[in-house]
């Protein structure tokens, strides 16, 4: 049997909103209830079932902060875990602090396997467990919906961008839980009873030969930009018109923006363009154009050359590594010639990014929004309810960047430039068995979304009124998690702070009330419809066209509208 080790902290209750505080340095978290961090209580779930199995030996909880929580630990050991440990610190430290500690703590202890969450609820970074897997050289396999044990290997399924993958992987091994890997089950009150009576041991940084550095600074927290006012309509045809005159009918982009002045002219940055969307690339590098004068992006070959105006130089590997293991070492080595490091905010740049930061020894950012300066950024939060401004002085910055918030740039086509293919990695301790895709379009490329919510009550219902919808509006389909959990849609379509962030030019809601993990991926988006019941609703209030409606009868009325207006359009 292995050892286990589940790492789990304190946050805010997923349920309660926070704010910024008076002074704007901070969330207001007084009085606030708090909770053990959800994608923990997940991770901790799986390791008990292992346990159940016959597959895991001992189960040992960890928590780093002050002395507040113990209180998470004792839920820990009351719902199954065998030992607790405190690594005491005055403050929650930043990811690669964490992964340090954690990594320390795996050899002190011996463990086989380290299962702990994709990422917290407060910060949002998901970055610890790729961490700790570049740090101890461990396989990893992240965003984890199901675990099955076998020999010699196990398999995982992991739930990326547009659909599953399979990955075989050996012990010692870093799994990260997502949100459908399981159901957490209940502490019963006789075992909290006990948990209060159980031994809790401590450590210090120090006793693991760990010091904590400060790598990063928060500057200060804010809401996000509130959005216009927008109309509220009470018919198909008045709905139509209002997608007519913001433009929600046109097929018009932007037209491409001049290079601003960079914040270091000298300085270079590498734009990682391998697995994304070729969509993405355009805001890729104008996210790298404020930073630095010279801009290299490594992609595959494949993408048009008009994605890539502004790059300075295009390197093209013809043999880039397919191992994630050989990937983020051979970027972590070719980073020492750049200021920055960018890639996507997907599922495949969450994945190595921040892997490849910790063999540089540096703290990455994910999300990022805004860049103020070389050294300041702005980063979403708590599922995007707050954004907060974040000033680094490392040496290099690593970031994964929401392409949607950099407007592409004007240009010229970069240089081609052949890269030499990295030296041969040893043998891989995991290996990609299956890719499931789902869906044929990938949200981050549709013009339109049409997202449904659980009030399509079933799967055929889902297809048969949204389908229609998205065709007309040259789009495609997203969901809500509350419908992919149903089984209406594929977790591929899932938009989202466990799922997907998208910015189309038209996002229509039908039955979505606007929870704000779900509100965290699309509130990007250019024009927001709403179609929904309940005038209340928080997706009501963000939407540009709020339409109080059963969504029954209203999606087929909008499409037989649409289709009167198109007809009077083209005469036909």
């Amino acid at each position: 049997m292995f050892k286990v080790l589940v790492p789990v902290k304190r946050v805010v209750d997923a349920a309660i909103r926070v704010s910024p505080r008076s002074d704007g340095l901070d969330v207001d978290l007084a009085n606030a209830h708090m909770a053990m961090n959800p994608f923990d209580a997940i991770a901790l779930e799986e390791a008990l079932r292992l346990r159940e199995a016959g597959h895991a030996g001992e189960i040992i909880a960890v928590s780093i902060g002050p002395a507040e929580v113990e209180e998470t630990l004792r839920q820990a050991l009351a719902l199954g875990a065998d030992r607790a440990l405190h690594i005491t610190i005055p403050i929650a430290p930043e990811p690669l602090q964490v992964a340090r500690l954690l990594v320390a703590l795996a050899r002190s202890e011996q463990v086989d396997l380290l299962l702990l969450g994709k990422q917290a609820i407060d910060n949002d970074a998901n970055q610890v467990a790729q961490m700790c897997a570049g740090l101890l050289a461990w396989p990893q396999a992240c965003f984890a919906s199901a675990i099955r044990v076998g020999k010699p290997g196990w398999q995982v399924d992991r739930e990326v961008d547009g659909g599953i993958e399979t990955v075989e992987l050996t012990l010692p091994a870093v799994i990260s839980a997502d949100l459908r890997l399981n159901t957490p089950r209940y502490a019963r009150l006789p075992a909290l009873m006990a948990a209060k009576r159980k031994p809790i041991e401590t450590l210090t940084p120090a006793a693991l030969g760990i010091t904590v550095e400060v790598l990063s600074q928060r500057q200060s927290v804010a809401r996000p930009p509130a959005r216009a006012a927008g109309v509220r309509v009470g018919s198909a045809s008045e709905c139509v018109a209002a997608l007519v005159a913001r433009s929600g009918l046109g097929h018009a982009s932007a037209a491409p923006g001049l290079r601003p002045a960079p914040f270091e002219p000298a300085s270079r940055a590498l734009v990682v363009a391998l697995g994304i969307q070729p969509g993405e690339i355009p805001g890729l590098i104008a996210a790298a154009a404020r930073l630095t004068g010279e801009i290299d992006v490594i992609d595959d070959g494949t993408a048009p050359e008009a994605l890539l105006l502004g790059a300075t130089r295009r390197l093209h590997c013809e043999v880039a590594p397919a191992d994630l293991a050989a990937l983020a070492a051979w970027i972590a080595d070719l980073a020492r010639s750049y200021r920055s490091v960018i890639t996507a905010a997907d599922s495949h740049g969450k994945d190595w990014l921040p892997r490849a930061a910790a063999l540089d020894g540096a703290q990455p950012f994910s999300e990022v929004i805004a860049l103020i300066d070389a050294n300041t950024l702005r980063r979403a939060i708590y599922a995007g309810d707050v954004i907060e401004t974040v000033r680094s002085d490392q040496p290099r910055l690593w970031m994964t960047v929401r392409a949607a918030a950099f407007a592409p740039l004007a240009g010229h086509p970069p240089v081609r430039s052949p890269l030499p293919a990295p030296a041969e990695a040893s043998a891989s301790r995991q290996r990609i068995l299956a890719r499931q895709t789902q869906g044929s379009l990938s949200l981050k490329d549709a013009r339109a979304l049409v997202a449904g919510g659980r009030a399509l009550a079933s799967a055929e219902q889902f297809m048969a009124l949204l389908q229609p919808l998205a065709e007309r509006l040259n789009g495609g389909l997203a969901a809500s998690r509350a419908a992919v959990d149903a089984g209406y849609a594929p977790n591929s379509w899932q938009v989202g702070q466990t799922g997907q962030s998208v910015s189309p030019e038209v996002y229509v809601a039908v039955g979505i009330s606007g929870a704000a993990q779900h509100v965290a991926g699309m509130r990007d988006s250019k024009l927001i419809v709403a179609i929904n019941t309940d005038q209340d609703a928080p997706m009501m209030q963000l939407a540009d066209i709020a339409w109080q409606a059963d969504l029954f009868t209203a999606v087929p009325a909008l499409c037989e509208a649409l289709d009167a207006y198109c007809s009077r359009k083209t005469g036909l």
